[in-house]
């Protein structure tokens, strides 16, 4: 016979007391066992009693105690990777001189990001001069871009890198830093720096390709631009007409020409874009066209003008700016047009 408390309940259902026949009889030191299973139910000690009786008035009894304890919470469910990213970066740098960016990437999920990529944009008036680790980067697309196998929960990963300041300009040069991974790939996160570039010396150009520095000499590269209508209406189209000189007694080499308009101008897919070499690449925005290097220009030498159609999209007065660099002008040398957008 078992009786037990409201805080028991026997598997198989029944209630207190329960009776278990033995249906043999019990020879000289036999012994027979009966189990007895039960749900604890509530929380606190339970008494459960035993007593065995038998023909002839023989009777035995035990009993012990067990303590019920609140169930066990199931485990929280792991939260998923989440990127954090910070850059900083000096506020203002003069031309010519080398600006350093600090990157940290953090990840404040529960669970390993896999597959990190830590992306770069800078802008047009900076050039990437070195960073840690190992990196790939786009010079003409203006991106350089780490890749980190894991980043486990908690941890940070610190990055840097370092850029050339071209031109001096009152807009600051942004740059941007994009992490994601595969878990993260359709919520990317990003931050910003920007770096206020003044007027100042430019240090000796350094070659890409890693030749000895160039000696700097009389001249200069000269560019000068203008348009063919102004002023256009919103929805209008005027073109511009870029002219490069090397204005110097000796060849100068990778000469680059970027064109940067204002918000309120913006090239098209239809944009026209003639010249001596062809389009390398436009901003997401339609606001920065870079147009493929000429590989060697020579002295006094002035290839064919560039003609650079834009759309107006925003009225008022707007400038148009146009850098061209090269390894003996790393700097570049800007000249504006400044162009009236009339509303429709």
């Amino acid at each position: 016979s078992s009786t037990f408390g409201p805080g028991l309940s026997p598997v198989g259902g029944g209630t207190s007391p329960l009776t278990r026949a033995i249906a043999q009889p019990l020879g000289p030191g036999e012994t027979s066992k009966i189990a007895l299973s039960f749900i604890v139910t509530q929380q606190g000690r339970h008494n459960h009693r035993l007593e065995v009786t038998a023909d002839g008035g023989h009777r035995a009894g035990t009993q012990a105690s067990v303590m019920g304890t609140p169930a066990a919470s199931p485990p929280a469910a792991l939260s998923p990777p989440r990127l954090e990213v910070k850059v900083a970066g000096p506020p203002t740098k003069r031309a010519g001189e080398i600006a350093e960016y600090f990157v940290e990437v953090t990840n404040r999920g529960d669970s390993a990001a896999t597959n990190v990529e830590i992306e770069v944009q800078y802008g047009i008036n900076l050039r990437l001069d070195a960073a840690s680790g190992q990196y790939e980067q786009d010079p003409r697309a203006r991106t350089m871009r780490w890749r980190v196998a894991q980043v486990a929960a908690g941890a940070k990963v610190p990055k840097q890198f370092n850029c050339l300041c071209l031109n001096a300009d009152e807009v600051p040069a942004a740059v941007t830093v994009t992490a994601t991974s595969d878990q993260t790939r359709r919520a990317p996160v990003s931050a910003e720096a920007r770096t206020t570039i003044t007027p100042g010396a430019a240090r000796p150009p350094v070659d890409p390709m890693g030749r000895p520095p160039v000696e700097p000499t009389a001249g200069d590269l000269k560019v000068s631009i203008r348009e063919l209508a102004d002023p256009i209406t919103v929805g209008g189209k005027t073109t511009y007409i870029v002219a490069i000189t090397n204005d110097r007694q000796v060849s100068d080499r990778d000469v680059t020409l970027t064109l940067q308009l204002p918000d309120g101008m913006q090239f098209t897919r239809d944009t026209k874009a003639l010249g001596p070499t062809g389009v390398v690449s436009v901003s997401p925005d339609g606001r920065t066209i870079e147009m493929n290097p000429i590989a060697e220009l020579r002295p006094a030498e002035a290839p064919g003008a560039y003609q650079i159609e834009v759309l107006g999209t925003k009225p008022g007065k707007h400038r148009v700016r146009a850098t061209v660099a090269s390894v003996r002008s790393p700097a570049g040398v800007s000249v504006e047009a400044e162009t009236t957008v009339n509303a429709p």
